[in-house]
């Protein structure tokens, strides 16, 4: 599977985010960008949550997931958020950060600050306890607790961090869920995790000068699959409904398999949009094949961010 939103319009956005004078990690974002652009073009209102990281849209809407295009075996997939009803920041700890990061954005400092209010109370000491927690913390929703209250200027309690920090793997990547006892029970580490825990550690608008490292991981097991939450996707050439989010259609909010950290129920549904993928000139190919490259940079880069953190 790979993701257009979130996982690989999150890598694109950290990549180019963290260390700008890495020509190759610059690169490989450009070439996500653009592959992100080529296969979004068949997608109706291509919109998602996490676009509030690099503009001003309120995008927080139930979710659905959706296949795009078969490739090469692989699966092209996305997240968007565009479902007729609007999701609850009292119910969604990731909804109530990323409102308050709207907020933020448009200038509605009251906003922003109250509504991270009502999502750092979801904050037990362990995890962010929202109305989908069934007894495995998401990893991703504290790492957005950290980032919006750095972006916020907000306290925030350092028991997250060091929660954070403790669910790195060793490869470099972040567990996606852990326990009462920090067990990471199963879970896999994942891009959209890594990523939001890379800015969650930085902070905003904060870029490392960190150097090339030659020592880049190999033969890793760490999966490019969106989650190890929620019932997998199943493959199509057209487009169509893989999962959804803010939908109540079952208990089983959590089901260990494959697909979006912000997806929690399944649906089905089909349409007769198809995506055929053009060349690009650039040196880089675009997805699914940089993804063997793009994956043990991300890794790499989230170890230096870490190794620097605990040397500060």
């Amino acid at each position: 599977m790979y993701w257009l939103y979130s996982d690989n319009f999150l890598a694109s956005y950290v990549l180019q985010k963290i260390n700008t004078s890495n020509v190759t990690q610059l690169k490989i974002a450009q070439n996500i960008s653009r592959s992100l652009s080529r296969y979004l073009v068949a997608v109706p209102a291509p919109i998602n949550q996490y676009m509030i990281l690099n503009s001003s849209l309120f995008a927080f809407n139930t979710s659905k997931n959706y296949d795009v295009a078969n490739i090469d075996g692989g699966t092209i997939a996305v997240t968007l958020n565009n479902g007729t009803s609007e999701l609850n920041p009292k119910n969604y700890a990731d909804i109530a950060f990323l409102e308050a990061l709207y907020y933020n954005e448009i200038g509605q400092e009251d906003s922003a600050l109250s509504v991270f209010q009502t999502g750092a109370t979801m904050y037990d000491g362990i995890g962010m306890k929202d109305v989908p927690f069934s007894g495995v913390y998401q990893t991703y929703k504290l790492a957005l607790y950290i980032y919006a209250a750095k972006v916020l200027g907000q306290n925030y309690s350092s028991s997250a961090e060091t929660t954070l920090l403790n669910m790195q793997g060793i490869n470099g990547g972040f567990f996606t869920g852990y326990n009462a006892s920090y067990s990471t029970v199963g879970t896999l580490t994942n891009v959209e995790t890594t990523s939001l825990s890379i800015l969650a550690m930085t902070g905003p608008n904060q870029a490392t000068q960190s150097q090339t490292t030659t020592s880049i991981i190999q033969n890793s097991n760490i999966t490019t699959s969106h989650s190890a939450f929620t019932s997998s996707t199943t493959s199509h050439a057209n487009l169509s409904i893989s999962g959804s989010k803010g939908v109540p259609t079952s208990s089983s909010n959590q089901a260990s398999s494959t697909t979006s950290s912000t997806s929690n129920n399944a649906t089905s549904s089909s349409s007769s949009v198809s995506v055929i993928p053009d060349s690009s000139s650039s040196s880089i190919s675009a997805f699914p094949y940089a993804v063997d490259i793009l994956l043990p940079i991300l890794l790499v880069l989230s170890l230096l961010i870490i190794i620097r953190k605990k040397k500060s």
